[in-house]
């Protein structure tokens, strides 16, 4: 009896291997993917007083392309980029360009001038965002101004086509330049797509301008402060 017995319970065993031995391992969930999303932005600096100062003092460059001229970095901007949970990439681009033509009874005269201002902006994170909870972030950005000028004229001569190149290769390096800014802000997600935020720089560019025969270079520094609102896609 007792034979018959140890024979069952062996046989139940093999039969059902889950009661004989532990159970295996369950797979292991696979990593959650970082949320990413595409964004677009605008972003808003009140005119100041020192932008008075600063047109009242004819320090305009003249072309209306310039860093400081409006046209190319005016008071709302647009961007856009990739947002992640702790780090986005932000890329903004300034386009600015006017022609004037001349016509003669011989030939027609063009001269044009403009540039354009690409800018790419890293923000970090102190903490995940989560909607309607308020996260700092701090950043770094760099810009540049691609200067584009020309006269063409096909009455020109030899001469004459050296001052217009000379003239615009002047306008070109009134126009061009190089910047950067480092800053702080913060940001509330409303709801899942809607941000709104403010952030604060401390900028810096570096351009030049060549007069007759004198090569001026400058550096400003400024600080700026501005509102955000943002929307995911």
């Amino acid at each position: 009896m007792l034979f018959a017995a140890g024979s069952f319970l062996l046989s139940f065993g093999l039969v059902n291997p889950a009661y004989a031995a532990d159970p295996p391992a369950a797979p292991a969930a696979p990593a959650a993917q970082a949320d990413r999303h595409y964004v677009l932005g605008v972003d808003w600096v009140p005119a100041s007083r020192a932008d008075l100062v600063w047109i009242a003092e004819d320090q305009l460059t003249g072309t209306l392309a310039g860093e400081f001229d409006g046209a190319l970095r005016p008071a709302l901007t647009a961007y856009g980029g990739l947002q992640g949970d702790k780090t986005a990439w932000l890329l903004s681009l300034g386009v600015a360009r006017s022609t004037d033509v001349s016509w003669t009874l011989e030939s027609r005269e063009t001269t044009a001038m403009g540039g354009v201002r690409p800018a790419l902006d890293m923000q970090r994170y102190l903490l995940p965002r989560q909607t309607g909870a308020t996260t700092a972030w701090f950043g770094v950005g760099v810009s540049g101004v691609i200067p584009l000028a020309s006269v063409r004229s096909a009455a020109f001569g030899e001469q004459e086509a050296e001052d217009a190149a000379e003239e615009a290769r002047a306008t070109r390096s009134r126009i061009g330049g190089v910047g950067g800014r480092i800053g702080l802000g913060g940001e509330v997600l409303l709801s899942p797509g809607i941000t709104l935020g403010l952030r604060t720089h401390v900028n810096a560019h570096r351009g030049q301008t060549l007069d007759e025969d004198a090569l001026r270079v400058a550096t400003w520094i400024w600080a700026d402060a501005g509102l955000r609102l943002q929307i995911e896609l």
